[in-house]
């Protein structure tokens, strides 16, 4: 099943507005494409990482004539992390980690040796 989007009536003159109108819905550019008669941009949440069941998005149709049409699909869902399978005081020094600028694979390996029992995926 596709993705049933809804229209959004908010005034949009320039891209400009249309950044300002993303950044109260809390989404960023995921991705841009160029059709015919239009230019779409496809928002998504913008910690889409940290709340992996949000599917909100947002789609952008720019007519070539300077005309704006916004969609929104889904809603925004954002469960706790209590819910997560690692626990609590875990999830913590993975955040730490990456607060103080570890990339991934730098995390992965520190928490292999901090915590041997746990794998991460």
């Amino acid at each position: 099943m596709g993705r049933l989007w809804k229209t959004i009536d908010e005034d949009i003159l320039t891209e400009n507005d249309l950044m300002s109108l993303a950044k109260c819905h809390n989404v960023s550019v995921y991705r841009k494409e160029r059709f015919k008669k239009y230019d779409t941009v496809t928002f998504r949440y913008s910690q889409y990482k940290r709340f992996t069941k949000c599917q909100y998005q947002g789609k952008t149709k720019v007519f070539h004539d300077g005309i704006y049409q916004i969609f929104c699909s889904q809603h925004h869902e954002h469960e706790s992390l209590e819910n997560s399978i690692v626990p609590l005081e875990i999830r913590s020094v993975i955040r730490d980690l990456a607060l103080n600028g570890l990339n991934v694979g730098q995390i992965r390996k520190t928490m292999e040796v901090l915590h041997p029992v746990i794998s991460l995926l």
